[in-house]
């Protein structure tokens, strides 16, 4: 029985000095600043800017999926053991954490993931957007100074225990400015068109790379469960069976070439790309979107299996918290509820919004097959 509560006592002590440690640890990384020089392009407010500022952040960025439809803000992460974290007000409006701030500012919050005051911000896919052209990140902010005026007050993110361990470790990547160099940048952005040197910086700046591996080729996505069903490989030994029409579809419609659905963790809603998107004629973008150019930068990989390692990097009315975004759902997932041994959502129990509202398979863990069909 002595035995028995030694080892209990030191089982707690143990564990005291770890949530310590961890706590103190991060957060002596939380309050670490950065200090770098860049490049400030204009900001133009006419409306081709404006216009091709919206495709930016809607179609290849994908803000929205995390800011939410309004850009107003939104919770993404609701949970006590991994933390709050709060997607901020990017509109003008009450309770914006960009209307004060200089377009320089926003620009360098969105290149680097840094605030004004060298602090570094949470979640930012800056390895995604460092090498975002100066013509295109002035679009965005044109776009986002632009866009209907949302008044709800941001909320403050906080870490939770399990979080913090999680980070401490490098297995939860809360700040992505920590994993680039911010000085020396060298951005180049390639000729518009159905290029695979185009294509595949749209997919660096629209995170393909993010889930699907640096050399696109897929496999298991870092931090995710063990049977956490892997990305797709986007190369010729994936693909290659793709026709050009097969690859249209399935950015657009979700669907392959047998027509079954592709898994929902895919961004469809954004890759779909409407028509009047595609079709601008004075917004230095593709007909197609830029699809054609993604294609042809898929089609010039051949490494069947990935390398390399990366890092998981995206609605209502402006006086109502919205519901939890998908990206929060799939970050809950992979990482919040089988913490707890569960494969129940997360937000359908501390969700800020109440029970998950809508189809019950966004609420749950994806299934787990031996593999992952392109």
């Amino acid at each position: 029985m002595k035995i028995l509560k030694r080892l209990v006592l030191t089982v707690v002590v143990l564990l005291i000095v770890v949530v310590t440690a961890a706590y103190s640890v991060s957060s002596y990384r939380f309050s670490q600043k950065v200090s770098f020089t860049d490049s400030t392009p204009n900001v133009t407010m006419d409306s081709a800017s404006i216009a091709k500022g919206e495709y930016l952040v809607r179609a290849i960025t994908k803000c929205a999926d995390c800011h939410g439809q309004d850009l107003g803000g939104q919770m993404v992460i609701d949970d006590a053991a991994l933390g709050r974290f709060y997607a901020p007000n990017l509109t003008s409006g009450r309770g914006s954490v960009t209307a004060a701030l200089s377009d320089a500012d926003v620009i360098n919050e969105i290149r680097h993931g840094l605030a004004p005051d060298g602090r570094k911000l949470m979640f930012m896919p800056v390895r995604d957007w460092a090498t975002m052209a100066d013509a295109d990140v002035a679009a965005i902010v044109a776009y986002l100074r632009s866009v209907p005026a949302v008044d709800r007050e941001s909320q403050r993110s906080t870490v939770g225990p399990v979080g913090r361990a999680l980070y401490v470790a490098g297995q939860l990547p809360l700040f992505e400015s920590e994993l680039i160099t911010h000085d020396s940048m060298v951005r180049v952005r390639p000729e518009t068109g159905a290029s695979a040197e185009y294509g595949r910086y749209l997919a660096q700046i629209g995170g393909c790379t993010g889930c699907h591996g640096p050399t696109l080729s897929g496999g298991k996505i870092p931090g995710t469960p063990p049977d956490f069903k892997p990305a797709a490989n986007l190369t010729p030994a994936g693909i290659g069976h793709y026709t050009e029409a097969d690859f249209f579809r399935a950015m657009r419609e979700g669907k392959r070439p047998d027509g079954s659905a592709i898994d929902p963790f895919m961004p469809v809603s954004a890759t779909k790309l409407n028509d009047r998107r595609r079709h601008a004629r004075d917004l230095d973008v593709p007909p197609d979107g830029g699809a054609k150019g993604v294609r042809r930068a898929l089609a010039e990989r051949s490494n069947p299996s990935r390398t390399g390692t990366v890092v998981p990097d995206k609605r209502a009315t402006a006086s109502a918290e919205p519901e939890p975004s998908v990206v929060g759902r799939r970050i809950l997932t992979t990482l919040g509820s089988r913490l707890r041994g569960s494969d129940e959502h997360p937000t359908a129990r501390s969700s800020a919004a109440g029970p998950c509202p809508s189809r019950r398979t966004e609420c749950r863990a994806p299934s787990s097959p031996a593999g992952a069909r392109p």
